[in-house]
């Protein structure tokens, strides 16, 4: 009986070891991707900092993934004015990155994160006022050309996945007068609902038909920061 009861504990205990043989761990590259995911949410809730630090430990996990090279750089670049880390990730992400459209946008960020970090330069500060206002002046031609070519690969990438979406445009009624009246109503402005992968020369493509008449719309939209700032289901004026 005992004998019996020894070997029956025996067979338990090999049971449960043999449990852990067959369970196999997460790959570097699932553990990664969850790392990426739990950026993704902390860069929504602007705490770019701790964002940035979870893209590199995603990197530290799985270092063949050039994307949170990219990532960690825009947060660097854009949110925390951190420079030296920016370039160094960008340039990471071109060594990898083989896409040419992704490339030739990290690269036009990459130039504009090394100006602005010879900008923080002494040397830089001593420059006479016309050479500081003509850099000045580069610096933010440099910024509308980064600007034009997110749009545009935003663009690019949304009538890859899906069908150009009609312009709801909102027109005024006709009201009929028994005489001619002095002065004709102005127009009711027009409205536009920003879809999922919109950006301003894309809804300027659909209102007007020419994609270079997206400053009219950020113009007409006070409440836009820059190009960027657009979120699914924002009503904007189109002029």
């Amino acid at each position: 009986m005992v004998r019996q009861l020894c070997l029956s504990v025996l067979l338990l205990a090999l049971c449960g070891a043999g449990c852990g043989w067959f369970s196999s761990a997460d790959s570097p590259r699932e553990q990664a991707l969850r790392k990426m995911h739990d950026a993704e949410g902390l860069n929504e809730a602007r705490d770019y900092q701790r964002a940035a630090e979870g893209y590199e430990e995603a990197l530290r996990i799985d270092p063949s993934n050039p994307e949170p090279h990219f990532k960690a750089a825009v947060i660097y670049d854009k949110k925390l004015d951190q420079f030296l880390p920016a370039i160094y990730h960008y340039e990471a992400f071109l060594k990898m990155e083989s896409d040419p459209e992704k490339s030739k946008l990290a690269s036009d960020f990459l130039n504009n994160a090394q100006f602005q970090y010879v900008a923080t330069l002494p040397q830089f500060k001593k420059l006479a006022n016309p050479d500081l206002t003509r850099l000045q002046t580069e610096n933010e031609g440099l910024h509308r050309q980064i600007s034009d070519l997110k749009t545009e690969l935003i663009r690019v990438r949304s009538e890859k996945t899906s069908p150009p979406v009609p312009v709801a445009v909102a027109r005024p009624k006709e009201k009929k007068t028994a005489g001619p009246s002095p002065e004709a109503a102005p127009p009711a402005p027009k409205t536009y609902k920003v879809q999922r992968g919109d950006g301003l020369q894309t809804i300027a493509r659909k209102a007007y038909g020419d994609r270079t008449k997206w400053r009219t719309i950020l113009q007409a939209n006070p409440q836009l920061k820059d190009a960027e700032d657009l979120h699914v289901g924002q009503v904007l004026k189109i002029p």
